[in-house]
C-alpha cells in the first residue's frame, strides 16, 4: 500500500483555495490535505499538530500580509523554532508574508492585475528547475520589494505600468518557497503542476536531509481537524431506500400551442391564485415547466434567521421547527420523502419544489453578520418561497411536444382530462397586443452621485488587495397602478416583459405573498439525475446588443478579444471551480472558456465548468442540492474572493438584495435540478396588503449593478446600470429620470409598435453640435406614421433648452428614407462608433439608426476645425431638402481629406420613399458621408466642463464604456 502524505492548508478566506488543493493533490501522489482557515488556532494550538504533517501549502486570500486579521497564524509559521520546521510552500499572500517576514517592503502596484495573464521569467533553479515558458494568471494590488539577504529571488514579471515586480522566492536557509501568481488559476500555462511537483521534490530531499519524521494519524487528529480533502460524500449524504411514487405522464403534440397559450387556460390571469412558470423564451432554452397548483399544494416559505419553516396548505400555514437542522437539510428530508421514479427520462422535471431563494439565503450560509440595521427590512420578506408541484406540464420547445405528468397514482383521470382540454384549446388566444399604459409610473432611482461615491469606495478595495472583483448593485422601486383590475396585472406586465425582453430563463412565480418576474439569461447551476450526476454552471461575464452592424467577428473582438471582459469572467469561473472542489472533490473541469454565444437579442461572453459526482454506489440524489448550498450567493453577482466581497458589499450596499441576485429554478423528485441567476427581473412583496382588496399602486424593486474592477470608469458603471435597467423597464412604460417617454420608442417600446400614441409635448432632452460660426440644437419628436419611429428637428438655438443628457440609440422600426453614414472616432480609420440610417422629411427633420453614440453630436464639428471647415443646415422648400453644409472658415487645406472632396461643400439628403431607391441616393456623395468622421465625449463630466468653458468644441472622448452583461 502507498504512503499517504498529509498536507497542511492555511486557507486565508480566499475563493481559489480549493483550486489549489485539487492542484496540490495531482501534483503529489496518494497525498491528503487537512485544511484550516488562517484563524482556527493560534501558533500555540497549532505547534502540537504541524508534526502529523510533511508539509504546509500557504494559500492565497484578501487583504495585507502586514494586518494581523487578514494573515492570522501564518505569520507565525514563517518564523518557527528550528526543531519545529517543515517544508512550506505559498502562493500570492504566502509569497507577501514569507519576505515581509524577512525584511522586504510592502507596496502597491502603479497598476492591479486583477485576472491577467502575465509572462513570467525565471532562474531555473529550485521549483523552477526544468520548468520552460510560464503564462499565469496573476490576482494582486500589492507586492514585494526584497531587502537583505534571507529572501532571493526566482522569478519576476517586467510589467509597462509597474516595472520589475517579484513572481517567485525562496528562503536561503530555511524549506520555504513561494510564488505570486496563481498557479492553480484555469489559465495558467506552465508554472503549475510543474512547480508544485519541484516544491515536493525539495521538501522531500529536505526532509531526509534533516531526518524528520512525522506522526502517524489518529483518530483523535480526525476530530480536531475535520476538514479533509477531497471531502467524503456518502456519510453527509442520506440515500431513500425506493421511490415513494412513480410518475404518471401522457403526451401530445401541439407545436403551434405556445405556453403562453396553456397558462391563461389554466389560471394565469387569475390573481389571487398562485402560480408558477419556468419559461424558455428564447434560445437556448428548449423546456417551459408550468405548475399546476391547487389549493391543496403545499408551500414552503423560510426567513433567514427564523427558528421554523412555515408550511402553508389551504391556506392554512403552520410552522415546523428546524430543531438543530439547517433549512437546507430539513428540505433534503421533506424532498426524501417524496422521491419518485418512473418519469420519462428525457424530460428534466418530473415534479418538485418549483420557487426561489434570496440572495440572503445564500449570504447566511457564508456565515456573512447582517447588516443590523437592515434587520426589520429583512423579517417582513420570505428569503425561501417554494411550492411542492405534482402536477404539471412541460413543453418540449424544440420538438412541440407537451407532457402532462402527476405524482399522484390515483390521478389518471386528470391526466385524460388535460389532454383533451389541451387538444380542444386554439392556439393564439393569448394576444400578443398590449394596451397603451394608462399612465406612467413613477420610478425613483439611486442617487447616481451616491452611487458612484460607491464605486470609488469599492475600487479603494481593489487597491488596497481586499477584492479582486466587486459586483455593487443598487435597486430601483417603481409605483404604477395596476395595468388591469380584470385579471392579473403582474401576469400581464410578465407578458410584456416577456415580448420585450425574451430570454432562456425567464420565469413567472406569483407564491403570494412574492411575485418575480424574471427575463434572466444566465443559468446558474444545473444538475442531472443520479447515479453519476453531472453539475453545471455557466456565468455570463460581457454582452452586447445584436444589430446588423454587429456581426460575429465584431462580438468576438469585443468580448473574447477584451482582456478586461475575460478577466471578469476568468475570476468568477476560478470561483467556480474552487465551489465545486471543494463539494465535489477533484472531478470538476472547464468545458468551455470565454466563449462568444449568440442569443436571440445578444451576444454573450459564456464559459462552461462541469463537475461530476464519481462512480461510487453511494452518491445521493440530494446532490445537487447539496452542491447548490455551498455554491451560493452566485458568484457573478458578489466578486471574489467570495466571503470578503459580501462583506464589503453589505457595508457599502444600503438595503438588503431580496429575490434579486438569488436564484429561482427547481429541484425534481428525481435529484435533477436547474437554477437560473435572478436578473433582469422585478418582483414585489405584498405582505401588507394580504387578505384586502387590490391595491390601487403596485410597488415593484428592480435590482441592478455590474462588476466594479480596476479598470472600471465610475460614470460607465453607472450607465451600464441604467442600461440593464432598461430591459425591465419596458414592461412598465417607464424609464430612468432623465430619458423621456419618447425616448422609448427609439428602442422598440411594447404597446406602442402597433398603435403608436400621438405625443404633442416636446421631450425634455436636447443636443446640439457646436461650430466657430454655427450653432445648431436637436430635439425629437415621435412619429405616428410611420409607427415607432423619431425624428430629430433643427430649431433655432437657446441656451435654457441645453442638456447634457446622451441618448442612446437602438431603432427597431424607422422611415424608410435612408441611406448609412458610418460615425468614427478620431479620424478616418478611427473606431466605429455607430453607424446610422438617416432620412429627411418635409418640415426638415432627420431620424437616425444606431447604438451606444449621442445623437446630438452627430453633425458637430470637432473634427473639421482643424479643417477649417463646419457645417452649417439650411432647409431648401424648394427642393423638398435639408442642406448640410461644409463652410469654409480659412483657406487652411485639409489634412484629412482630399482637396477633390472637399471642393464639394454641399450636398443634399433628399426624401426618398422607397427604400429600394437607396443606391440612387447621391451617387459620388456616398463616400463623402461614410468617411464622416465624429468625436464623441463623454456623457456629463465632459459636457459640464465644456459648458463652463469659452471652448468653441468639446473635450475629447474618454475610453469607450465596456459592453454591458
Amino acid at each position: 500500500m502507498a504512503i499517504q502524505h498529509r498536507l497542511l492548508l492555511v486557507d486565508s478566506y480566499d475563493s481559489f483555495t480549493h483550486n489549489l488543493a485539487a492542484l496540490c493533490k495531482q501534483a503529489i501522489p496518494n497525498s491528503l490535505i487537512s485544511i484550516i482557515k488562517n484563524d482556527d488556532f493560534n501558533i500555540e494550538q497549532l505547534r502540537q499538530y504541524l508534526p502529523y504533517f510533511s508539509a504546509v501549502i500557504i494559500g492565497p486570500g484578501p487583504g495585507s500580509p502586514d494586518v494581523p486579521e487578514d494573515i492570522g497564524v501564518v505569520r507565525d509559521l514563517w518564523k518557527l523554532q528550528d526543531e519545529e520546521l517543515l517544508p512550506i510552500f505559498g502562493v500570492c499572500l504566502g509569497l507577501q508574508s514569507l519576505s515581509i517576514e524577512y525584511g522586504a517592503l510592502l507596496k502597491r502596484l502603479n497598476v492591479v492585475k486583477h485576472g491577467l495573464l502575465s509572462r513570467i521569467h525565471h532562474n531555473g533553479q529550485d521549483i523552477f528547475d526544468g520548468v520552460a515558458s510560464i503564462n499565469a494568471v496573476r490576482y494582486h494590488s500589492l507586492h514585494v520589494q526584497l531587502r537583505g539577504t534571507d529572501i532571493e529571488p526566482l522569478a519576476w514579471a517586467h510589467d509597462e505600468e509597474n516595472g520589475k515586480v517579484i513572481m517567485g522566492v525562496r528562503h536561503t536557509s530555511r524549506p520555504f518557497w513561494a510564488v505570486q501568481y496563481h498557479p492553480e488559476s484555469v489559465c495558467t500555462k506552465g508554472g503549475g503542476i510543474e512547480v508544485v511537483q519541484n516544491f515536493w521534490k525539495l521538501a522531500q530531499s529536505w526532509t531526509q536531509t534533516v531526518g524528520r519524521k512525522t506522526i502517524p494519524w489518529t483518530l483523535s487528529m480526525s476530530s480536531t481537524l475535520p476538514n479533509i480533502w477531497p471531502p467524503a460524500l456518502s456519510p453527509k449524504l442520506a440515500i431513500p431506500h425506493s421511490p415513494v411514487s412513480r410518475v404518471l405522464s401522457s403526451t401530445l403534440k401541439r407545436p403551434n400551442l405556445s405556453i403562453i397559450d396553456i397558462c391563461e387556460a389554466f389560471g394565469a390571469s387569475q390573481e389571487s391564485t398562485r402560480f408558477v412558470l419556468l419559461d424558455s423564451a428564447a434560445q437556448p432554452g428548449r423546456y417551459s415547466i408550468m405548475g399546476c397548483l391547487n389549493s391543496d399544494s403545499v408551500q414552503l416559505t423560510y426567513r433567514v434567521g427564523c427558528p421554523f419553516v412555515t408550511l402553508t396548505v389551504n391556506g392554512k400555514p403552520s410552522h415546523h421547527d428546524l430543531a438543530s437542522q439547517s433549512i437546507w437539510k430539513w428540505l433534503a428530508n421533506f424532498m426524501r420523502q417524496h422521491y419518485a421514479s418512473g418519469g420519462n427520462p428525457d424530460i428534466p422535471f418530473w415534479g418538485g419544489l418549483i420557487g426561489f431563494l434570496s440572495y440572503e439565503l445564500g449570504v447566511d450560509t457564508l456565515h456573512v453578520p447582517f447588516d443590523k440595521s437592515k434587520d426589520s427590512q429583512r423579517s417582513r420578506h420570505p428569503d425561501l418561497n417554494l411550492v411542492f408541484v405534482e402536477r404539471s406540464i412541460v413543453v418540449d420547445n424544440h420538438t412541440g411536444q407537451t407532457h402532462i405528468q402527476s405524482l399522484d397514482q390515483n390521478d389518471h383521470a386528470w391526466i385524460s382530462e388535460t389532454v383533451a382540454k389541451l387538444e380542444a384549446l386554439s392556439p393564439g388566444l393569448a394576444s400578443n397586443k398590449h394596451d397603451s399604459f394608462k399612465s406612467l409610473p413613477k420610478v425613483t432611482m439611486p442617487s447616481k452621485q451616491s452611487y458612484i461615491s460607491k464605486i470609488k469606495q469599492a475600487k479603494e478595495y481593489l487597491y488596497s488587495g481586499d477584492s479582486y472583483e466587486l459586483c455593487l448593485t443598487a435597486q430601483t422601486q417603481i409605483a404604477t397602478p395596476p395595468l388591469t383590475t380584470t385579471s392579473s396585472s403582474s401576469w400581464e406586465r410578465y407578458k410584456r416583459l416577456r415580448k420585450s425582453n425574451p430570454a432562456p430563463h425567464s420565469a413567472y412565480i406569483r407564491l403570494q405573498p412574492s411575485t418575480l418576474l424574471s427575463s434572466s439569461p444566465e443559468r446558474f447551476l444545473s444538475y442531472t439525475r443520479s447515479p453519476n450526476t453531472v453539475c453545471q454552471l455557466r456565468p455570463i461575464k460581457g454582452t452586447v446588443r445584436k444589430s446588423p452592424e454587429i456581426t460575429r467577428a465584431v462580438a468576438e473582438k469585443a468580448l473574447a478579444g477584451s482582456p478586461k471582459e475575460v478577466a471578469e469572467n476568468l475570476m468568477i469561473v476560478d470561483l467556480i471551480r474552487h465551489d465545486l472542489h471543494g463539494a465535489l472533490g477533484e472531478s470538476v473541469d472547464v468545458k468551455q472558456f470565454c466563449s462568444v454565444e449568440e442569443y436571440e437579442t445578444v451576444w454573450q461572453l459564456v464559459s462552461v465548468i462541469e463537475g461530476r459526482a464519481g462512480t461510487t454506489s453511494t452518491e445521493s440524489h440530494e446532490l445537487g442540492w447539496h452542491i447548490l448550498e455551498h455554491s451560493l450567493p452566485p458568484g457573478s453577482m458578489t466578486g471574489a474572493p467570495k466571503k470578503r466581497s459580501v462583506e464589503i458589499l453589505q457595508h457599502l450596499e444600503d438595503e438588503d438584495r431580496g429575490i434579486y441576485s438569488g436564484v429561482f429554478g427547481y429541484w425534481c423528485v428525481s435529484g435533477g435540478g436547474d437554477w437560473s441567476v435572478t436578473i433582469r427581473s422585478c418582483f414585489k412583496y405584498d405582505e401588507e396588503i394580504a387578505g384586502r382588496e387590490a391595491p390601487s399602486v403596485e410597488q415593484w424593486a428592480i435590482g441592478a449593478g455590474g462588476a466594479i474592477t480596476a479598470l472600471s470608469d465610475p460614470d460607465a458603471e453607472w450607465e451600464e446600470m441604467e442600461t440593464k435597467l432598461h430591459s425591465v423597464l419596458r414592461a412598465f412604460g417607464a424609464f430612468p429620470p432623465g430619458v423621456s417617454k419618447q425616448s422609448l420608442l427609439l428602442q422598440g417600446f411594447p404597446g406602442e409598435q402597433d398603435e403608436p400614441e400621438a405625443i404633442s409635448d416636446l421631450p425634455s432632452y436636447v443636443e446640439r453640435g457646436r461650430g466657430r460660426n454655427a450653432q445648431i440644437t436637436y430635439t425629437f419628436i415621435p412619429q405616428t406614421n410611420p409607427a415607432n419611429s423619431m425624428i430629430m428637428e433643427v430649431p433655432s438655438y437657446t441656451e435654457d433648452a441645453y442638456s447634457s443628457y446622451y441618448i442612446s440609440v437602438n431603432l427597431n422600426c424607422f422611415t424608410p428614407t435612408s441611406f448609412i453614414t458610418t460615425i468614427r472616432k478620431g479620424g478616418w480609420d478611427g473606431e466605429v462608433m455607430g453607424d446610422f440610417e438617416m432620412g429627411i422629411s418635409k418640415s426638415g427633420t432627420m431620424c437616425f439608426k444606431g447604438f451606444e453614440c449621442p445623437i446630438g453630436e452627430v453633425l458637430s464639428t470637432k473634427m473639421f476645425r482643424s479643417t477649417g471647415y463646419y457645417w452649417k443646415s439650411q432647409f431648401d422648400e424648394t427642393r423638398d431638402a435639408l442642406e448640410l453644409h461644409w463652410v469654409e472658415e480659412s483657406s487652411s487645406s485639409s489634412s484629412g481629406m482630399s482637396q477633390s472632396l472637399m471642393a464639394s461643400r454641399i450636398f443634399s439628403l433628399l426624401m426618398i420613399r422607397q427604400v429600394n431607391l437607396l443606391s440612387t441616393v447621391l451617387p459620388g456623395k456616398r463616400k463623402i458621408i461614410e468617411q464622416y468622421c465624429c468625436q464623441v465625449h463623454n456623457r456629463q463630466s465632459s459636457k459640464e466642463a465644456w459648458k463652463s468653458s469659452d471652448a468653441d468644441t468639446p473635450p475629447d472622448q474618454p475610453k469607450r464604456p465596456r459592453p454591458s452583461r
